[in-house]
């Protein structure tokens, strides 16, 4: 089984050109048009990401979502090729955008534009977390697979040497704390499909419906591991995160509290190593210095919190 889903799997990311024939419009005409700037398919610019470029392409009448993806993509653990394979399994949810093309070589993605609506989504809100978590316990029900396992400690050390300068004072020393807590989440294999970069940007409102968009970060990996992302990225508390859980979960354990505080770490350090990469080759104006700052400062926190505890617990 496993060797057919490899074999299925690079069978489509193979197919570097995917269009769908329902869509009736050369694509390939509407990426030179998008690059010409013709009149004949205006666009909008969505958002100059750290990893892409995105806009909203109009072509008779209809929206189209267009992706390109720059080269740091893969220096950063960003994956189009990962995000087309689960647009593609997310298909008959409907919680994701329908994909209509995509070339890896030229890291071209065209999908269905989401008409939503122009909120910001309060993600503390009791209903809108209800209706994530629903939404998220959808797609683990459909057991979708990617060829990709996201490890704490290994993946988080590989983008660490990816740093063409040194990291910051006690960054690169954090390391060996979270090799600790990586052995420790291994006893609990849980794994499942996990977007990886889930914040207010990436949940789009359309009426009394929600979407979930940018899945280049997506893994396999313990559920949990979701909300702490999430958490980590919207600078949550502690009390924050553990609410969604709750939501989640009906009711969470101890147990289950330190398993995501644990993944908090993780996704705290990710993002300051992370950030620390992007400060070196700048796609936007964003303050990636003081980002990295914040999700370090986050990280060293909850480290020092559990070294206490396990001090306090020793024998000794």
């Amino acid at each position: 089984m496993a060797s057919l889903f490899k074999y299925i799997t690079s069978s489509l990311i193979c197919i570097f050109s995917f269009s769908l024939l329902a869509e009736n419009i050369d694509y390939e005409e509407l990426i030179e048009g998008v690059f010409q700037n013709s009149d004949q398919y205006p666009k909008r610019l969505l958002e100059l990401g750290a990893t892409n470029i995105n806009y909203e392409v109009k072509k008779g009448g209809k929206s189209y979502f267009f992706r390109h993806s720059a080269n740091l993509a893969k220096e950063l653990y960003s994956s189009q090729d990962i995000e087309y394979l689960v647009l593609k399994q997310l298909e008959k949810t409907k919680f994701a955008p329908c994909p209509y093309f995509f070339d890896s070589k030229r890291g071209l993605m065209i999908t269905e534009y989401i008409e939503h609506d122009e909120v910001t989504l309060d993600l503390k809100d009791q209903k809108v977390q209800e209706a994530i978590c629903g939404m998220l316990k959808s797609i683990e029900e459909e057991n979708i697979v990617v060829d990709r396992v996201f490890d704490p400690y290994q993946d988080t050390l590989v983008l660490a040497k990816k740093a063409t300068t040194p990291l910051p004072h006690g960054l690169d020393g954090m390391l060996s704390a979270l090799e600790t807590i990586s052995k420790k989440l291994r006893e609990n294999p849980r794994k499942t499909l996990c977007h990886l970069d889930l914040h207010h940007k990436n949940i789009l409102q359309k009426g009394d419906r929600l979407f979930l968009i940018d899945w280049e970060y997506a893994a396999m990996s313990h559920p949990y591991h979701i909300f702490a992302s999430m958490a980590s990225i919207e600078r949550w508390s502690d009390h924050d995160m553990w609410k969604i859980l709750d939501n989640y979960l009906g009711n969470s354990s101890q147990e289950d509290k330190e398993c995501i505080y644990m993944y908090r770490i993780v996704s705290d350090l990710f993002w300051a190593v992370w950030c620390h990469v992007q400060m070196e080759n700048p796609s936007t104006n964003s303050p990636y210095t003081e980002w990295r700052d914040l999700f370090f400062a986050a990280a060293k926190e909850r480290i020092h919190k559990v070294e206490s505890v396990q001090r306090e617990d020793c024998p000794c």
